[in-house]
């Protein structure tokens, strides 16, 4: 019996929302989101509790896979304050995310814990990848040390990056986690990878130069500092007393 791919196709809700360090992490925090291509315009909204609500319109790009087409959003919380904990939503006038929170980084910060990660990738059944293991993991790691400021992954984040079921999967199972935590991405030889046919079997295996899907859905999510025609999975940024470099 020929199986159905769960594609996990965007709709007018916002999904896959992401934090991010792009700028100074004291002061900004960046928010990435995606939506349907019927989305043609969205906002992050962004206060401290009972405070001051304020607005910041998001880039928008389309990000056309494998398969389909949506629209990517990406908009910087800024003028923050350091060490504060700034509670947030993102989407579009008519379709907008439940609130999510996030904290800025204190001044002159010299001790911190982030979240390492590497080869989470899931190939167990590439019609629908199941990324609940990980979730789980983070989660019971998170509950024991609610201390940890971000995650750094080093690399294959998904099995095949230049489909776009891996990516929707990988979004999708990290959900609960990346809404309240910078997620850092780097980029790894699975994350670029491809096939000229990916279904019902795997035929013929190519790597795409610089990173397609990678890029396009995290172009501004990441500092945009790494050398040019290679930037997003190429990357640093500061945090604390830290300078992180990431190459994909």
């Amino acid at each position: 019996m020929e199986r159905t791919p769960n594609y996990r196709f965007a709709t007018e809700k916002p999904d896959h929302i992401m934090l991010s360090i792009s700028d100074n992490p004291e002061t900004t925090m960046t928010v990435t989101w995606r939506a349907s291509t019927s989305v043609e315009s969205g906002y992050i909204e962004y206060y401290e509790k009972n405070g001051e609500k304020f607005r910041k319109d998001a880039i928008v790009k389309p990000f056309k896979s494998d398969v389909n087409t949506s629209n990517i959003f990406w908009a910087k919380a800024e003028n923050l304050k350091p060490g504060t904990k700034y509670y947030y939503t993102c989407g579009s006038e008519t379709e907008r995310s439940e609130d999510f929170f996030f904290t800025t980084q204190e001044e002159n910060l010299s001790k911190f814990s982030f979240i390492a990660i590497s080869d989470h990738q899931k190939d167990n059944d590439h019609y629908d990848p199941d990324y609940s293991a990980l979730n789980k993991f983070l989660k019971d790691t998170l509950k024991k040390h609610p201390e940890v400021r971000f995650i750094l992954t080093a690399g294959d984040n998904t099995n095949c990056g230049q489909h776009e079921i891996q990516w929707n999967a990988m979004f999708e199972g990290m959900k609960g986690i990346i809404e309240y935590l910078p997620y850092m991405m780097c980029c790894g030889n699975h994350d670029n990878r491809g096939f000229a046919q990916y279904f019902p079997e795997e035929v013929d295996r190519y790597y795409a130069e610089p990173a397609e899907f990678f890029n396009a859905q995290l172009e501004y999510s990441y500092p945009k500092n790494g050398p040019d025609g290679w930037q997003t999975e190429n990357y640093s940024f500061d945090y604390g007393n830290a300078h992180f470099m990431v190459f994909g």
